[in-house]
C-alpha cells in the first residue's frame, strides 16, 4: 500500500521576535503564500494544509487558494498547533506521515523531505525524524539560535543543543571537529502526533527551549538525515532581507 504523506504548516500571528511574520510581504506575497506554494509543488505531498491561530492568515490563505484550518492560540509549539489541527480535523489524520513543514521557511527541499520519508519507511519501529546539515564556521558552532545535534552510528539522535556538542576537548573548533546544525524540518508519523498531547513538558525540553527533546525524553527515537543543502528561514526583520536576496 502506498503511504500517504501530508505536508501541515503551523503558522502563528504573534511571533516573539517578529510579529505577523506570516503576512509580512516578500517579493509581494505573504511569507506563508510562499511556505504553501513551494510545499503545494512538492510531488511527494498528498495534501498542503496550513494551520493558523490567527483569522488575518487564515482570510489570507483563503484568499491565495489555500486549505487552512483555524487552531487555538494556546498552542504552545508549531508541533503542538499540528497535533491539535489533527484532533479538530480528524479527516486530517488519514495520513501516515505528516511534515511539519515551517511557516517561516520560504522554500522546501524535495530532496530532503524524501529523504525524511524514507528513514520512516525504512525504520517501522522510528517515530519521527528530521534533518542536519553540518556547520563550517566558528560563527555558527557559537550562535545559539543555530540548534547542534549529535547523533549515534545508526543515525538516531543522542541530543540536541544550543551549546557546542560534542564538547570537543574543551575547545568547540569546527576545524578539529565534525559538528552538526539542525534544520527545522520534521516528519512524524501521525499516530504520534495524535497522542503528543499526553506527553507533558520535559526538563531537557525547558533547560533547551528545544521541542524535539520533549520527544526523546519520553522514549521516541528521532531518525536523523544528514542534509547539505540549508533551508532558509525567517526569525527576524534582518533574516526577511537575507533572504529576499535569495529567494
Amino acid at each position: 500500500m502506498s503511504t500517504k504523506v501530508f505536508a501541515l504548516i503551523p503558522a502563528r500571528y504573534q511571533s516573539r521576535r517578529f510579529p505577523g511574520k506570516p503576512l509580512t510581504l516578500l517579493h509581494g506575497k505573504p511569507l506563508v503564500q510562499h511556505c504553501y506554494e513551494s510545499a503545494s509543488s512538492c510531488a511527494l505531498f498528498d495534501r498542503v494544509v496550513i494551520a493558523t491561530d490567527d483569522q488575518r492568515i487564515f482570510d489570507t490563505a483563503k484568499g491565495f487558494g489555500a486549505e487552512v484550518v483555524m487552531t487555538p492560540e494556546s498552542c504552545p509549539t508549531g508541533t503542538d498547533r499540528i497535533a491539535t489541527a489533527l484532533q479538530m480535523h480528524p479527516d486530517l489524520a488519514e495520513a501516515d506521515i505528516i511534515v511539519n513543514v515551517q511557516g517561516d521557511e520560504p522554500q522546501i527541499s524535495a530532496t530532503t523531505v524524501s529523504g525524511l520519508i524514507e528513514l520512516l519507511k525504512n525504520d517501522p519501529e522510528a517515530q519521527m525524524a528530521t534533518a542536519v546539515v553540518p556547520l563550517h564556521t566558528q560563527e555558527e558552532l557559537l550562535d545559539t539560535s543555530v540548534v547542534k545535534c549529535v547523533f549515534d552510528c545508526n543515525g538516531n539522535a543522542l541530543y540536541f543543543s544550543r551549546a557546542p556538542i560534542p564538547y570537543g576537548h574543551g575547545t568547540a573548533d569546527v576545524r578539529r571537529q565534525n559538528y552538526y546544525g539542525h534544520v527545522g524540518i520534521y516528519a512524524f508519523r501521525t499516530q504520534l502526533l495524535l497522542k503528543l498531547h499526553e506527553l507533558a513538558t520535559t526538563p531537557l525540553q525547558q533547560a533547551e527551549d528545544l521541542e524535539q527533546l520533549r520527544m526523546m525524553e519520553h522514549g521516541h527515537r528521532i531518525k536523523v538525515l544528514e542534509v547539505e543543502e540549508r533551508i532558509l528561514g525567517v526569525d527576524t526583520p534582518d533574516d526577511l532581507k537575507k533572504v529576499e536576496e535569495l529567494v
